[in-house]
């Protein structure tokens, strides 16, 4: 879990603007995202994170960004690179939501 001392090299974290995010919320594909179970609070103004074991999903789901609302669309492709380059170090990845 990110934020204990012994997890947080296991996590990269990622600030997420508040509107882009609002955005997403409205979506179908937030729907499919929150499906997958990430750990914390995957609402506004909260943390949210994936294990490393989920990013394989996440990247899927994100790379059908077109299903977005186009205010998300950029947020979206800029998580799907964070969670890729994340997988390519086997690390977890962490979204600071509207902070």
């Amino acid at each position: 879990m990110p934020g204990l001392a012994e997890d947080d090299a296991l996590f990269e974290s990622m600030p997420v603007d508040a509107q882009a995010w609002l955005a997403f919320e409205k979506s179908a594909l937030f729907e499919a995202v929150y499906a997958l179970k990430p750990g914390g609070l995957l609402g506004s103004y909260e943390e949210a994170w994936f294990a490393a074991s989920q990013l394989s999903a996440l990247i899927a789901l994100l790379e059908g960004t077109g299903r977005a609302l186009p205010a998300a669309r950029a947020f979206l492709a800029e998580l799907a690179a964070f969670a890729r380059r994340a997988q390519a170090r086997g690390v977890g990845i962490t979204l600071v939501i509207g902070g």
